[in-house]
């Protein structure tokens, strides 16, 4: 990986610069440290980056990170790369979403941090007002959860709760969807990271983050969340890579917490993944990964569909089950 010079430098400068903290010269760390980590979004990102400077909440500091883009997006962010709020990072190329989330993570230099989409904004008080929960509600929160209005119906993009509440993992996974805006006590995250094996799974990682944190809900929009066409990084298609697959169900069985968490509370969809990982490992010639799947999924009391496929899975030959995915356009063999 390689950070192009002429923005690191100024980073430098402009970040760590000593600050009088009260009488004394020492490194300011900021409330807040705010992610923006972006890819090709040079016409939605100006809008995201100025609702973050334009907070009524003024101790932050945003960190932008430009994960190799290849439209103008570098020359949109160094209109930024003076201002004493803003640290600018110069990706030369792109490491793809779940390396460069990570990479994003070991910038957060706050006692709290957040992140939003480089087509998303936040409202001018988003900050404020979640900074208000730790003062009126109950100092020992450390992770806070609001609302978002979605630009394709104009409602709230966050389902499935009327008020607000302290948000459990359990609640927040049993009774909600779609998608919300929040901040972190920095300490809950420490030195967890995504699993880069995963494809696009990062529960894996904030279902362990929120496992131990006492969340609360704010039941108001703090952020607009763009779910129009063309939303992440590289659109996402049925159809991938039988190995990539394998890679990301083989990495699974390594995730102990997200699948004894999936496993409580949300069991269909942890019967679902065994019986996916069963079939991709299969498809590989993977003996062990296939078993490993195959006694989560029968430890776990599968309904009569879910033995049948499991039965199917097993008994048919990996070439008659490899076509038949692949009549479905569901993976794609190399």
């Amino acid at each position: 990986m390689s950070i192009q010079t002429n923005f690191t430098s100024t980073m430098i400068e402009n970040v760590y610069q000593e600050q009088i903290v009260e009488g004394s010269s020492a490194l300011h760390r900021p409330r807040i440290c705010f992610l923006i980590y972006t890819y090709n979004r040079a016409d939605t990102l100006p809008q995201a980056v100025e609702s973050v400077l334009n907070q009524t909440f003024r101790d932050f500091e945003l960190v932008l990170i430009n994960n190799g883009s290849t439209d103008n997006t570098s020359e949109v962010l160094k209109k930024y790369v003076n201002h004493p709020k803003v640290r600018c990072i110069q990706l030369e190329k792109n490491i793809g979403s779940m390396r460069g989330m990570n990479f994003a993570l070991d910038q957060i230099n706050g006692e709290w941090y957040g992140l939003i989409g480089d087509d998303d904004y936040l409202y001018e008080t988003a900050f404020e007002e979640a900074m208000r929960v730790i003062d009126e509600i109950d100092p020992e929160i450390n992770a806070i959860a609001a609302n978002a209005v979605s630009t394709a119906t104009g409602k709230l993009s966050g389902l499935g709760l009327h008020e607000s509440q302290y948000l459990s993992l359990e609640t927040a996974i049993k009774e909600t969807s779609g998608d919300f805006f929040g901040l972190t006590k920095t300490q809950l995250l420490g030195k967890d990271r995504l699993n880069e094996k995963l494809y696009g799974d990062a529960n894996t990682l904030w279902y362990k983050v929120y496992s131990k944190a006492k969340r609360y809900y704010i039941h108001k929009p703090l952020m607009v969340y763009n779910n129009l066409p063309g939303k992440t990084e590289s659109s996402r298609i049925r159809t991938m890579d039988l190995n990539r697959r394998v890679d990301s169900y083989t990495a699974l069985l390594k995730e102990k917490h997200y699948l004894q968490v999936i496993r409580d509370f949300v069991p269909d969809r942890f019967r679902k993944r065994c019986l996916r990982g069963m079939l991709f490992l299969k498809l590989a010639g993977n003996e062990q990964g296939f078993l490993s799947y195959r006694n989560l999924l029968t430890s776990n009391s599968p309904g009569f569909k879910e033995m049948i496929t499991l039965q199917m899975i097993s008994i048919l030959p990996r070439s008659v089950l490899r076509l038949f995915l692949m009549s479905l356009n569901f993976i794609r063999i190399k």
